[in-house]
């Protein structure tokens, strides 16, 4: 049997009601009429009370689960006002559910149970509940939920290239190991020397410290490239750690998240373009500085507030793709000019073009949860979470790339 109790702080307790019984999902949307409210958080005010259930949330009480109901407000979304815990024996056919991880409990359930700026087409259950706090958020993670995922994918990337940022830092300025960066430079600056006396003109030493400084700006771009990365990663990280926060928050996070994909483009292009281009000085220039507006328009535009209306989103996936796409441009061109070993980088060229499109295809068919049954995948292996891994070996490749031109370019363009 199932009784009523107040939680504390509440009015008096409410008398008996009957037992509960689960009530039936509404039929899962189409994509169609899903799309126009996940892709842009602010249709979600249109969205009728009728479409959703209330809030519920599952907690431990003895050997019993709770339920708490979070009131529902006029626009469809959960009020901050009272809740009700009710006591039921257990939550089999419910739609809430508790996951445990590493000691964090939470609460679980489908799709109609939350917000509809949260949901995801194709994937019905899993979603968090009432976690409106940045410690619950930040507890989340370490909880088993639809998100769970898509945090951790970009979380350890984030680790990754701070590590290779950090390893490369110390390579060239504190460990013994990165002599091999000075003597590099040293045979470099000998080489044009003794070409300078053939030549019959003595090189003084401003050409030294030019070259000496030409090597250090190679070091900042491809610690830029490093940093970039783990910026979008952190960035995408936080947003699928606290959308669910509250409606504002998850536009906040969403504008990060953005921003995070914005300053990845620009550095991987602006990364091949001044490695890529180091021997033709006047395309190099072209290249960076068409990039660096770009970048500059691609980290702006989802913080203006014109592009957060109702076409804000379209408006901003349609920058970021252009934008994404115009990297091709340099990289097509580089095809044509590249000679000996710089041919080597065109296979990191493919892999990383591979990558990119191959999850973004998976993403925007949202295969496999929309092929194979949706709520099959909705933990494991739905297409978010395949397209965060495709980003993440995408970036990593590409640094690869970019650092073996950079042990090229120590050779001098003429040694290629």
């Amino acid at each position: 049997m199932a009784g009523v109790t107040s939680e504390p702080g509440q009015a008096a307790a409410q008398p008996p009601e009957a037992p509960l019984s689960p009530s039936p999902s509404p039929p899962l949307p189409d994509e169609t009429s899903f799309s126009s409210i996940v892709s842009d958080p602010a249709s979600a005010d249109s969205e009728s009370s009728s479409s959703q259930h209330p809030a519920q949330v599952l907690a431990h009480n003895a050997s019993m689960s709770t339920v708490t109901s979070a009131s529902t407000a006029a626009a469809g979304q959960p009020s901050g006002g009272a809740h009700v815990a009710v006591k039921v024996e257990a939550d089999e056919g419910g739609q809430c559910t508790r996951t445990t991880c590493f000691g964090t409990k939470m609460a679980t359930g489908g799709m109609y149970d939350v917000p509809t700026y949260q949901r995801v087409p194709y994937v019905t259950s899993g979603y968090r509940i009432n976690v409106r706090t940045t410690r619950e958020c930040l507890m989340s993670i370490f909880a088993i939920h639809n998100e769970t995922l898509n945090i951790w994918t970009h979380l350890i990337g984030f680790f990754v290239f701070v590590a290779m940022a950090v390893w490369w830092l110390l390579d060239i300025f504190y460990l013994d190991h990165g002599n091999h960066h000075s003597s590099r430079i040293a045979s470099v600056t000998e080489a044009l020397l003794e070409e300078g006396k053939e030549g019959g003109e003595e090189r003084d030493t401003t050409t030294v410290q030019r070259i000496e400084g030409t090597v250090r700006l190679d070091v900042a771009f491809l610690l830029l490239l490093l940093f970039g990365g783990a910026f979008c990663m952190l960035a995408s990280a936080m947003y699928h750690a606290f959308s669910c926060k509250h409606e504002p928050g998850f536009g906040r996070c969403l504008r990060l998240d953005l921003s995070g994909i914005a300053v990845q483009i620009a550095v991987s292009i602006f990364a091949g373009a001044y490695f890529g281009y180091a021997c033709f000085p006047s395309l190099q220039k072209i290249y960076l500085i068409l990039t660096a507006v770009l970048g500059v328009t691609m980290v702006c535009l989802p913080h203006l507030r014109f592009f957060q209306g109702p076409a804000g989103f379209k408006i901003r996936f349609g920058v970021l793709l252009g934008c994404g796409l115009s990297g091709l441009v340099p990289a097509l061109h580089f095809v044509g000019i590249a000679k000996g070993e710089e041919r080597e980088l065109l296979m990191y060229i493919i892999y990383m073009g591979v990558l990119y499109l191959g999850g973004a295809a998976l993403y925007t068919l949202r295969v496999p949860e929309r092929w194979f049954a949706p709520g099959k995948f909705d933990i494991l292996g739905h297409s978010h979470q395949w397209w965060h891994m495709c980003v993440f070996a995408a970036a990593f490749c590409w640094v690869k790339g970019i650092t073996q031109l950079y042990y090229l370019r120590l050779k001098g363009c003429d040694q290629l």
